[in-house]
């Protein structure tokens, strides 16, 4: 969610807050409990559509840290073990091409990470048969093979995330839209209702409807907030809801 939509959202929270505290006072007017049981649909889907939205941004980027993690610990055992016999058996270049530390597996691109591990098995691989005693076996491979597949993969799922989060963000606006209309025509309009006998109940709605922008200026801030209640003259002059 945008900043904009993120302070609508805890001013939403607000709302309901406040309407459930007062539900005795409300329950007896039919079009205030329709008018807010729609709201509360709207409102719990945004809800989902934003838990949805976080979970696919945080969980590709700590599935990927993870991921290139488990590759390039896997990674500095096999090469360390190749190096190893290499300078044994006086192979220099294998050994030279086979030296790596932990933080030049782990730094740079997430594309540099895959081909330094991705060269790492192919030098392994290569020597196999000698590497036995070394603790570097096929199947030892294939597992770190696998691994590297699997990073591999998932730096391709953030441009798929991408896309369908912009789906979710076309989705958000749209359930925001209806959500503020839900308020703007109705909840808006029947809370005037309230204003002699609950007060309290009215007042604390009013509050709660001020949606407050972090990123407004200051001087927007010093600036006089419109009314969150249209006026009973503004009122004559709105349309009706649709049935």
């Amino acid at each position: 969610m945008n900043y904009k939509n993120q302070n609508k959202y805890h001013a939403y929270l607000a709302i309901q807050s406040v309407c459930d505290r007062n539900a005795t006072i409300w329950e007896r007017l039919p079009a205030f409990v329709s008018t807010y049981s729609a709201f509360l649909t709207r409102f719990q889907t945004i809800k989902n559509l934003g838990q949805t939205q976080t979970q696919i941004t945080t969980g590709i980027a700590a599935d990927k840290k993870r991921l290139r993690r488990e590759m390039c610990e896997d990674a500095l055992e096999i090469a360390a073990a190749t190096r190893a016999w290499a300078v044994a058996a006086k192979n220099h270049d294998l050994a030279a091409r086979a030296n790596y530390s932990r933080t030049t597996l782990l730094t740079g691109r997430d594309t540099a990470s895959a081909d330094r591990c991705q060269a790492i098995h192919s030098l392994a691989l290569e020597n196999v048969g000698s590497l036995g005693q070394h603790g570097i076996t096929a199947e030892k491979l294939a597992a770190f093979q696998a691994g590297i597949d699997a990073y591999s993969f998932m730096i391709q799922k953030p441009r798929a995330a991408r896309a369908q989060n912009k789906t979710i963000t076309a989705q958000l606006k749209l359930e925001f839209r209806a959500a503020d209309l839900l308020l703007r025509e109705g909840l808006d309009r029947l809370i005037l209702q309230f204003r002699a006998d609950a007060p309290i109940f009215f007042s604390d709605y009013q509050n709660a409807r001020a949606v407050v922008n972090d990123s407004a200026t200051r001087e927007s801030r010093k600036a006089p907030a419109p009314a969150a209640i249209p006026s009973e003259v503004a009122q004559a002059e709105l349309k009706p809801l649709a049935a």
